[in-house]
């Protein structure tokens, strides 16, 4: 008998039937002892058919038998003896839509492998591998693909490496590449770029440390890809936990502080992240040429090295400052933040110092939507940080605390009376349970350009509320166009159909109920 291995699918089919032809029939044996002859391949037993697909393609087994009757579609689909390796040869779209929904959705817990043939001269332009591949798998499927412009891929296994027998090529109209590393050294890596990925603009690689490296990096970049414009690397150091480790991570930042990088405007964050029993060394870009939102992390004090370079953030437009020592340590400068974030943790005794602080790394003035997440920030401090920040015209604010201040000692404050002639602030969004409709008169008090106002209340008070938002007399809120109160239930919506019902409120708005939200349209 012939090796299995080595048998080609469709010759076997074709020897099988000649064979069959040639002996007019099989003889089988009957439960009942009596010899019995088999004149068509459908009558052979299934253990038998099972065999014989040994040799076949999975493809051509479709192709040959699933749409003769239900019994080989049985057999196809439902018979865990027939191993499942897919292998898609060049084929018309309609035959793969049919093979795709017939066979490989199907089963595809059960496929083990699966392998597609592609043309010498394939026009496949983008191309991404999600599972994983090794790199002298994927050298050799580049050089099939030779329109490709985009590519991204998981790599492994390096041990399959074999560089005498990679092929040489160059992709011509590959700009833009991302890859993953696993187990795969640095040398594996350069043998991919080198010069096959010459005209490479964009290039992103996350890895594990044995891509940290930045002078081979430098060489490579100056040698093989000097059209390279975009940079961005996410290189994690493992098991952080002793000195030495640390002292070595910080010897392998080094080399990306040097000029070659500023030159470029590529900048690098530095950083150790702790997590339950092990800490990890962290390299990833912060390039200000493509990032909108910025976060400013605080560097732990186990790092005794800094990055001393001012990098401009030309790009970004929002920033998350999480607590006031990354604020301190903040080297950089963005020049287009409109929105901006503060987060806890911050230690109360530095809110009156927040306004300086912030001046020194962005344009205040430049800033239109303000969140505050912080504890314990109050009226008074809130009041200071506006006057800084006279282009905001959207404010969020989480908690907001007022201590002993009431609406007249407010109203004295000089910087109050600054704010409520030069504020632009239309819309406000307050999280914080509300309860006391005197609170809620301070806070719309200090925005007589309010259009839009959301907040959290108990719906038991909503009555003084609404006589106080809605009173056509006041002139604090006669630009109030759209009110919004958060988190209400279904019997609060009854309560609130009540009141409108009852006549007790003058009432000339349209009410929109959605995801918990009751909004409040003025009509007029």
């Amino acid at each position: 008998m012939k090796n299995k291995s080595n048998v080609n699918s469709i010759d076997y089919f074709n020897d099988f039937h000649n064979t069959n032809r040639s002996k007019k029939h099989l003889t089988a044996m009957t439960s009942c002892g009596v010899k019995e002859k088999i004149t068509h391949f459908e009558d052979l037993a299934n253990e038998i058919i099972y065999e014989v697909f040994e040799y076949l393609d999975f493809f051509n087994i479709y192709k040959g038998f699933f749409h003769i009757n239900y019994r080989f579609r049985y057999v196809v689909m439902e018979s865990t003896l027939i191993p499942i390796k897919i292998n898609i040869p060049l084929m018309s779209q309609s035959t793969f839509v049919d093979y795709n929904q017939d066979i490989i959705i199907p089963n595809i817990q059960r496929i083990h492998i699966v392998q597609i043939t592609i043309d010498e001269y394939s026009s496949i332009e983008h191309l991404i591998i999600i599972d994983s591949i090794s790199v002298y798998q994927l050298v050799n499927l580049l050089s099939y693909v030779p329109h490709l412009r985009y590519l991204s891929a998981y790599l492994s296994n390096s041990n399959v490496f074999v560089q005498t027998n990679l092929p040489n090529f160059t992709l011509n109209n590959l700009t833009s590449a991302s890859f993953t590393f696993q187990d795969t050294t640095f040398h594996h890596l350069e043998q991919i770029l080198m010069n096959r990925f010459s005209f490479i603009e964009i290039l992103r690689i996350t890895s594990d440390s044995t891509c940290i490296d930045g002078n081979r990096w430098k060489q490579l970049i100056l040698t093989y890809l000097t059209n390279l414009h975009v940079f961005d690397i996410f290189l994690i150091q493992h098991d952080m936990s002793n000195d030495d480790t640390k002292e070595v991570f910080e010897e392998q930042i080094s080399p990306f502080q040097s000029s070659f990088w500023i030159e470029r405007q590529w900048f690098f964050d530095y950083r150790l992240e702790k997590v339950p029993f092990c800490t990890y060394g962290i390299i990833s870009s912060v390039g200000p040429y493509r990032k909108k939102d910025f976060t400013l992390r605080v560097q732990l004090n186990e790092m005794t090295i800094r990055n001393e370079n001012r990098i401009i953030f030309k790009s970004v437009n929002h920033l998350l400052i999480t607590n006031e020592n990354a604020l301190n340590q903040c080297m950089n400068y963005f020049p287009n933040i409109t929105e901006l974030t503060l987060k806890n943790p911050f230690s109360i005794d530095t809110y009156g110092l927040i306004g300086t602080s912030l001046n020194r790394i962005l344009s205040l003035e430049q800033v239109k939507t303000l969140v505050i997440q912080l504890e314990c920030f109050s009226i008074l401090n809130l009041i200071d940080l506006l006057c800084s920040m006279p282009n905001i015209h959207t404010l969020t604010l989480h908690t907001m605390t007022f201590f002993k201040q009431n609406k007249t000692s407010i109203e004295q404050n000089e910087n109050f009376q600054l704010l409520f002639k030069t504020n632009r602030i239309k819309n406000v969004i307050f999280l914080q349970k509300c309860c006391a409709l005197s609170r809620l008169e301070i806070l719309v008090m200090l925005f007589p350009h309010l259009e839009y106002l959301e907040i959290n209340i108990e719906m038991n008070n909503i009555e003084s509320i609404l006589r106080f938002l809605l009173d056509e007399n006041n002139q604090i809120n006669r630009h109030l166009n759209l009110l919004c109160f958060q988190y209400v239930q279904n019997y609060d919506l009854k309560h609130f159909n009540s009141l409108i019902n009852s006549g007790i409120l003058r009432f000339n708005h349209k009410t929109i109920y959605i995801n918990e939200r009751l909004y409040l349209w003025s009509l007029c």
